[in-house]
């Protein structure tokens, strides 16, 4: 029993990073040009539901894969409203996990955006809630 607790940990450490991106990668050090703008999406580091992915969605548009401790980074407009939602990804550990079922967002969580920089979102897995931060440093 101990040898499959170590397993699901090192699992989770091991995977908890892990991102799969399905939109080009904005480059966060270019200018933005006008009318467009960054979103980057973050999903700070938890042990709950660590090896748990979830499929990120700004509209209909699947953006990517994020785990514990991952990032999204996108360019998208400026003009209009940025909304996300969430939808779980399954897998055969669902029932090991202490999230076996997130909640998928039924209405997507939507917010204005700025244009010309980086707007920072933190996604709240065990809650399957998003939230922009204001005057971030990278």
């Amino acid at each position: 029993m101990l040898n499959i607790l170590i397993s699901l940990i090192l699992i989770a450490v091991i995977s908890g990073c892990s991102v799969t991106q399905y939109v080009p990668v904005a480059n966060t050090t270019d200018t933005i040009p006008e009318g467009k703008a960054i979103v980057q999406l973050r999903r700070p580091s938890t042990m709950v539901g660590a090896i748990r992915g979830a499929d990120i969605y700004d509209g209909e548009l699947l953006i990517g894969d994020v785990k514990s401790g991952g990032k999204l980074t996108w360019k998208r407009d400026a003009n209009r409203l940025l909304c996300l939602s969430v939808h779980q990804i399954d897998d055969t550990l669902a029932s090991y996990t202490l999230l076996g079922a997130l909640i998928e967002s039924k209405h997507p969580h939507c917010f204005e955006i700025k244009e010309g920089i980086i707007n920072l979102v933190e996604f709240d897995y065990p809650n399957g809630t998003f939230k922009v931060v204001e005057n971030f440093s990278e």
